[in-house]
């Protein structure tokens, strides 16, 4: 009886693996024909169609994108072509190149004095200050007083950088003000 029952055991472990075979051989067929295929679909003389990763789909259906449905710009390209077409004076391209250095560091003031000699002009003195010499309070006022004397308007002479200088002086006033009210230990 245990020799029967062992003996349908290994048929059915044969049937499985020979299953199992059989799946595999189907699945690398279909990758097969999926990697030889091309992008437009039939052999319709249709060009190839990559929109927004559904090229294989539309171009089944014939369908070639024109200018208009190429993919939307972000809000954020968008908004610094406006910016850039009404810029007369240049305030307002140094808006941009201001809000760019603070994106994602607005109040942190640590991230502000470190990443400062990516704002700053040429011929400017400043001596990068990394994040390991601001990790106690002391040494984050410290920074931020070297910093308001580079960039304080009233010592930035030249007419050029004097608009960029008063928007990085309020930036990182403001970055300073949150450092304070959150209560840093030390700053007296």
């Amino acid at each position: 009886m245990t020799l029967l029952v062992a003996q349908k055991q290994r048929q059915q472990a044969q049937k499985d693996q020979q299953a199992k075979a059989n799946k595999q051989k189907e699945q690398n067929q279909w990758a097969k024909q999926r990697a030889s295929a091309p992008s437009a679909g039939p052999s319709t003389g249709a060009p190839a169609v990559e929109f927004g990763g559904f090229g294989d789909l539309l171009g089944m259906h014939n369908f070639t994108p024109t200018e208009k449905d190429k993919p939307l710009q972000s809000m954020n390209d968008l908004r610094e072509v406006e910016i850039m077409k009404n810029d007369e004076d240049g305030t307002s391209t140094t808006r941009l190149q201001v809000g760019k250095w603070t994106n994602g560091k607005t109040g942190n003031i640590r991230a502000l004095i470190s990443t400062l000699p990516e704002i700053l002009w040429e011929g400017v003195e400043w001596e990068p200050i990394g994040i390991d010499k601001m990790l106690k309070p002391v040494g984050v006022k410290r920074s931020f007083m070297k910093a308001c004397l580079v960039v304080h308007p009233d010592k930035v002479q030249d007419g050029e950088n004097e608009y960029l200088a008063s928007l990085i002086f309020d930036e990182l006033n403001k970055a300073w003000t949150a450092f304070k009210e959150a209560g840093s230990p030390g700053l007296i």
